[in-house]
Parts: C-alpha cells; sequence; structure tokens
C-alpha cells in the first residue's frame, strides 16, 4: 500500500544524493555511527525530510507505480517488472512489507538505480531490519496518537476538550506573536440550554451538544473548535483579523442557528 513517500524532489536532486554517497562509500558501521549522531542532532536530517501523501486510488506517479508493483508483486511476473511508469526499478530494487504484530502497515521501497549495482545480501538483511523496525514505530506512534486524542478529547462532541484548548491557544500566541500575524478566537454559549434539559431531558441535550459540535467543525474551515465546557465551545483562528473573525463568526452563527 502506497500512502505517503518521502525524499528527493526530482531525479537531479536524487542523482546528487547518490553521487555525494558514492564519493564517500561509507561501510556499515561508518553509517551505523552517523545515524546515531543525527539522531542526536536536534536539527535532525527527519525535521527536513519531505512528506507527500498520496491517494492510493488516484492517478499520481506513485498512486499508479505502487497499484502496478502490488499487481506484479501478487502475480509473481517478472515479465511485466519494466512497465512501472520508470518511477520502480527492479532490476536494483529492494522492498519489505512493513509488518507488524497489527497486519501490514505499508511497503517500504528503494532501488539503487543511479548506480545500477543489484542488492547485495547484508543490504537485504539490514533493509529488512529497518523495515521490522520502521513497523513497530509505526504501531507505537499509532497507540500512542490514540491515546493522546483520548486524553484531549471531549468524549461526547469528539471535540478538544478545555485543557487542549488551552494548550492550543498557549502555541498558537506564541505563533502569532513571532510571526506577528493576527489571531482570533471565538467564543461560543449556546442560549438558553438549560431549557433544553428540563423540558427534554439530558439524552436530548446531549443531542443537542453533538448536533451543534458538528455543525461548528463543518462551519470552521481552518479553525480549530473545542468544547470549553458544558454548553460552551470556542473556536481558535489563526491568521483571522478583525473582519475575518466576524465573519466566521457570524458563519458559525448562521451553522447552529
Amino acid at each position: 500500500r502506497g500512502v505517503a513517500a518521502v525524499g528527493p524532489v526530482d531525479r537531479a536532486e536524487a542523482d546528487r544524493v547518490w553521487k555525494s554517497i558514492e564519493a564517500e562509500r561509507p561501510d556499515l558501521h561508518t553509517l551505523y555511527e552517523a545515524g546515531i549522531r543525527v539522531g542526536d542532532d536536534p536539527d535532525a536530517l527527519d525535521h527536513h525530510l519531505r512528506e507527500v501523501v498520496v491517494d492510493p486510488r488516484g492517478e499520481s506517479r506513485v498512486a499508479r507505480a505502487f497499484r502496478r508493483l502490488a499487481v506484479v508483486t501478487a502475480q509473481d511476473d517478472d515479465d511485466d517488472d519494466d512497465d512501472l511508469d520508470g518511477l520502480l526499478d527492479p532490476p536494483t530494487a529492494i522492498a519489505a512489507p512493513l509488518r507488524g504484530r497489527l497486519g501490514v502497515h505499508g511497503v517500504l521501497y528503494a532501488d539503487n538505480r543511479f548506480t545500477g549495482r543489484a542488492v547485495d545480501e547484508i543490504t537485504a538483511l539490514v533493509f529488512g531490519m529497518v523495515a521490522d523496525h520502521t513497523a513497530r514505530a509505526i504501531e507505537n506512534a499509532r497507540r500512542y496518537e490514540a491515546v493522546a486524542r483520548a486524553a484531549r478529547t471531549d468524549a461526547l462532541t469528539g471535540l478538544g476538550h478545555h485543557g487542549a484548548l488551552m494548550d492550543a491557544l498557549a502555541t498558537a500566541v506564541l505563533a502569532a506573536r513571532h510571526t506577528g500575524a493576527p489571531l482570533a478566537l471565538v467564543m461560543i454559549d449556546l442560549d438558553d440550554f438549560k431549557a433544553v434539559n428540563d423540558t427534554h431531558g439530558h439524552p436530548a441535550g446531549d443531542r443537542v451538544l453533538i448536533e451543534v459540535a458538528g455543525r461548528l467543525r463543518r462551519a470552521a474551515r481552518a479553525g480549530a473548535v473545542f468544547r470549553y465546557g458544558g454548553e460552551e465551545f470556542a473556536v481558535i483562528l489563526p491568521q483571522a483579523d478583525r473582519a475575518a473573525a466576524l465573519a466566521a463568526a457570524e458563519r458559525l452563527r448562521l451553522a447552529v442557528c
């Protein structure tokens, strides 16, 4: 499953990268030590990688190539290996499933087309180890994100709760001070909400809050919506000046009313 890719933006950049690696010709130990140094560096490489989200069903070259690779792998037909949109290069390629305890999360793919050398046994072994560690990292990251999301999400509406709002607002204020960009905060209170609970019962009141939360989320566009507490909501609007904030507030009001 090809769902994301990182790497050079074009062939020329990739060629420069390969030539620099070839000039060094590092052995495995040297690469390992370099990786440790980079990992300890606060300005590490992974802070600079570009990520491109790819729809596996889309028509981008990456999506088409991965679909084609999946077909070739399923059929185990080497005769079709040369028809991969020019993106994948099987004669010098290596791929490994990102297989974790919860299933396969994707495929780790690389090729060595710029040197033309086939993958050797040591490289294949290390590549498989990287794929194994990557799969575990993906699962750990997803578990962590699920726990973190639950910890900062209001159980009834699915919006961020009061603590999440405070954290997000502090971050937004710091960013606005740093860049000088405007920042707006919209506070929303449902009028006479107590009457809903008193007249129709708390389950009906809960359904109202859920519906209002959904409408605010859809109408907020680039804004982040939170449940401040009770029948109160808040929307953070980065880059919004006074006029934009008033327009957004009116859009939110109309979405609810």
